[in-house]
């Protein structure tokens, strides 16, 4: 029969109430556990052996009629990497000796150790709960970081996981004050439901434990590594452990305690010392930003099993479960999964960005300047998955620490990179969340002032904040005035390269008045148009595209002609190509639309098929709608791998989820996952701010009422519209009451690429 023994500290034979019921309990049950930890408060002269020496001797000094015993556990083992250790390094560390006081004819088996492979003695357990107790209640003032993997990691070495599942790098953080429960030492979320329902009910009740899974989606084992260098576990830590961390250190500018917690795993032994040089890295590269300042690194372990080492290792493994589907779990357990899964901070393990750009924007943050120029070098891929949900906090923490003359480097950086795609979306990044006033204080000169306003203009006009753009045009406007008095150095072309930011402003709003109806720039050869010039054409045909009153496709098309016959460069053109298809699409020429994009682009650029410009999600959403349009089936399977992986929340996400449903739905193709979820994420982006308001909201409004008009999608949407124009301009809702949607056309306030 197992009997709960009773288990004290050293210090607390001091306290003679306590002597006398540990005396009454070894009287009843025969022995009790007492325990010398690294506690303060008790100091002991000596070495090690002679503090353990003085520590028994006190021990049998108060239990003079008993016999005492140390307990032989943990007990050292010689490992698979031919070193010698504890096998519970940090119940050893914790513990300095444990003593098992008992009756003289009591009898102790073997040290107080179970013989039994596998299972624990009651000495051992009542050692390991007092170890979670000791470990809990230091984590009341800290962070404490628990990771653990779901799956084999097979992908590494090129295998495939069972069931067709794949592997991923589970984080729990727990903050300070945030008290779980402790769980089983013989806890293991696999082998019990019970177990891993109640994991799973803490982590969905308590908020503010933060939840991270890092799905494997690239990595490999390289050749010419150490046994442990090349452990694919390692991988999983090095790469997720620093982007966990960079999320904690931006919630608050307190100072945090950190401890971090692992599980062994194959010759990542417990005890070694492999998360040392990690932090170790991070700390010293990152220490002069002042978000990491506040991070202090106390604990760092890699955990034995069998029993775990901490108390809360368990809830990383229930994490896991989110992560993967099973037909064995009840009702309450699959909505417990569903429910934790919308608070999941999920990002792709690709080993390929985290060894590479990623690790290295890492590095840059800890200078700000080159922090953010280095955003521009990144993919889109890589943007999406780690800067905007990890680093958001960074490029404004960077952005406010710019002075006047890193500024001027700034705006000339996002100039020398506004012509490729990765640069605009580097300033869109950065520019979007900025404090106008605050940065223009640092800017006294007032070109500086002129050219920065430009910037967050032309990056207003992208994401559609609209209040923001109107806001740099006024500004922009009081400059101007000076400028009649002091005679600013601001040029012609800079006042078309105004009239462009400021017409894509008014695009937004659906406000149109800004259409020129000067066509004398027609008869000029394009091949004599300045970039500037270019720019502003471009942009005009874009605005009658948009509008589309009588002429207007005509014209544009024209324009679009002469520009493409004079466009060089892959990404140029890749957007040439893409206003083109718009056009076609337009024009009802649907099969020449998606020919537009298939083939006469790669055409052009020397290309033998179109599949490296597919990531771009301007391309794709052109490219899903004229295979809607077109009712083709010969890609169908392809393209459709790629879309839920352009899926966000920005535009033109919802362009992309749209045109895919209605793709499905006209060649019967519903039946499918990715429809089902397209068809979910343009229900959710109606949370987003961005989507409520102007023509990103009425784009998203006309595309749900279409689909519920086809059947398609079983709620109704009209009123969702209504708050959209509520909250937008007076243009958008005037264009809305001119062209409301209608049983012949219910995307009839859209036109060419808001389609």
């Amino acid at each position: 029969m197992n009997v709960e023994i009773k288990c004290e500290s050293v210090s607390s034979l001091e306290n003679e109430v306590i002597l006398k019921e540990l005396s009454d309990e070894i009287e009843v049950n025969g022995s009790i556990l007492i325990t010398w930890f690294r506690e303060k408060g008790i100091a002991i002269p000596g070495n090690t052996e002679e503090q353990i020496e003085a520590v028994m001797e006190k021990v049998q000094q108060r239990f003079e009629s008993y016999s005492i015993k140390e307990l032989d556990w943990p007990s050292g083992l010689r490992t698979s990497m031919d070193t010698k250790r504890p096998s519970h390094p940090l119940i050893s560390h914790i513990c300095r000796i444990a003593i098992i006081v008992h009756r003289p004819n009591f009898e102790i088996i073997k040290g107080g150790v179970s013989q039994n492979k596998g299972e624990l003695s009651n000495y051992q357990i009542a050692l390991t709960l007092s170890v979670y107790n000791y470990l809990a209640k230091n984590a009341e003032s800290r962070w404490t970081l628990l990771g653990d993997e779901t799956g084999g990691l097979l992908e590494f070495k090129g295998r495939s996981e069972p069931l067709g599942r794949t592997s991923a790098m589970c984080w729990v953080a727990i903050p300070p004050k945030s008290q779980p429960p402790n769980l089983p030492p013989n806890f293991h979320a696999t082998g019990s439901m019970v177990f891993l329902k109640n994991s799973l009910q803490v982590l969905e009740e308590d908020h503010s434990i933060i939840l991270f899974v890092f799905p494997y989606e690239q990595g490999i084992v390289a050749d010419g590594l150490s046994r442990i260098a090349k452990n694919s576990n390692l991988s999983f830590w090095r790469g997720t452990l620093p982007l966990v961390l960079e999320y904690i250190s931006n919630i608050n500018q307190d100072k945090k305690e950190i401890d971090v917690f692992v599980e062994q795993a194959k010759v990542a032994e417990a005890g070694s010392d492999l998360l040392q040089p990690i932090i170790q890295e991070l700390k010293t590269s990152l220490d002069k930003r002042l978000s990491w300042q506040t991070l202090t690194f106390k604990e760092l372990w890699v955990l034995a099993k069998s029993p775990c080492e901490h108390p809360w290792m368990g809830y990383p493994d229930g994490l896991g479960h989110t992560h993967i589907d099973n037909l064995n779990r009840d009702d309450e357990t699959n909505h417990l999964v569903e429910s934790l899964r919308k608070r999941v901070i999920r990002a792709p393990y690709r080993q390929a960005s985290f060894d590479g750009p990623i690790g290295q924007v890492m590095r840059n943050t800890a200078d700000s300047l080159t922090f953010l120029k280095s955003l521009s070098d990144l993919s889109l891929e890589d943007i999406k998955d780690y800067i905007i949900p990890f680093f958001s906090n960074a490029i404004v923490e960077a952005s406010n620490s710019l002075d006047k003359k890193k500024w001027q480097k700034l705006l000339s950086h996002f100039k020398n990179t506004a012509e490729n795609i990765e640069g605009q979306h580097a300033a869109q990044l950065i520019l979007s969340g900025i404090d106008i006033d605050f940065i223009l204080k640092k800017l006294p000169d007032k070109r500086d002032k002129f050219e920065f306003l430009k910037a967050v203009l032309g990056s207003s006009n992208h994401v559609g904040a609209t209040k923001v753009a109107n806001k740099c045009k006024l500004y922009i406007e009081e400059l101007r005035d000076e400028d009649e008095d002091e005679k600013l150095v601001i040029r012609d072309p800079d006042n078309l390269e105004l009239k462009t930011l400021s017409g894509g402003a008014n695009d937004n709003q659906f406000d149109f008045s800004h259409i020129s109806d000067d066509f004398e720039f027609l008869e000029e050869e394009p091949i004599k148009w300045s970039d500037e010039e270019i720019n502003y054409f471009g942009a005009q045909a874009l605005s009658r595209a948009l509008r589309c009153d009588e002429g207007d496709i005509d014209l544009a098309w024209e324009i679009e002609n002469k520009l493409l016959a004079v466009t060089h460069g892959d990404e140029k053109l890749r957007r040439r190509y893409i206003l083109r298809s718009e056009l076609l699409m337009e024009r009802k020429e649907y099969d020449l639309a998606r020919r537009a994009l298939e083939f006469e682009f790669p055409e052009r650029i020397g290309h033998s098929d179109n599949n490296e410009h597919l990531t771009d999600r301007y391309f794709l959403a052109t490219l899903l709608k004229s295979c809607a349009l077109s009712s083709a089936t010969e890609s169908f399977q392809d393209y459709s791998r790629l879309v839920l992986k352009s899926l966000d929340e920005k535009h033109p996400s919802q362009r992309i989820a749209y045109w895919y449903c209605r793709w499905a739905h006209e060649i019967a193709q519903t039946d499918n996952d990715v429809f089902a979820e397209c068809l979910q994420h343009l229900k959710s982006l109606k949370t987003y701010d961005f989507f409520k308001k102007e023509a990103p909201g009425v784009i998203l409004a006309c595309e749900l009422i279409d689909l519920n008009k086809r059947g398609i999608e079983e709620e109704c949407h009209e009123q969702f519209l209504s708050e959209v124009l509520k909250n937008s301009e007076i243009y958008a809702q005037e264009w809305v009451a001119l062209n409301s949607p209608n049983e012949n056309d219910w995307l009839a306030p859209l036109n060419f690429n808001y389609r």
